[in-house]
């Protein structure tokens, strides 16, 4: 456990309160307590979303950085599981994304959803994908930054 995180007692003492349980409408949260443990993280830090570091899970980001929908995983789950979902339902010309999340049914959600997915294709791929490589370059100022805050 890190210095600002809950204990495993605080966390239970709220975990009732939260929404995403088996019980509430629409999806369950995999792991609220990440999200929980994000937030003083932010406060501390004072530093905007999109620069939380990835242990607290995936966040899908606005253009002005502001968090739009994060899906808290495990560090063992790789990206492209959660395929298009941090960003289903949200209306968006682009989604810029690495290439852990090049999976064909990932940019089929994306472009179906009338939205241009600048994810550059895995090394691996039988057919090779184009993505707009300037725009991508946005998303690579956040990751190198949140590589300085590691």
């Amino acid at each position: 456990m890190r210095r600002f995180e809950l204990t495993d007692g605080q966390y239970q003492r709220i975990a009732h309160l939260l929404p995403g349980k088996p019980t509430d409408p629409g999806t369950t949260a995999p792991d609220n307590r990440l999200f929980i443990d994000a937030i003083p993280w932010i406060a501390r830090a004072g530093a905007p979303w999109f620069d939380l570091p990835e242990r607290f899970g995936k966040i899908a980001l606005d253009a002005l950085g502001n968090p739009v929908r994060p899906i808290l995983t495990g560090g063992q789950a790789a990206d492209v599981t959660q395929g298009a979902a941090p960003v289903a339902g949200i209306e968006a010309e682009h989604v810029i994304a690495d290439k852990g999340y090049d999976g064909d049914k990932s940019v089929e959600t994306i472009e179906a959803s009338g939205a241009e997915a600048v994810i550059p294709p895995r090394s691996d791929r039988e057919q090779e994908r184009e993505y707009d490589r300037h725009l991508y370059q946005d998303r690579d100022l956040v990751e190198r930054f949140i590589d300085r805050v590691k």
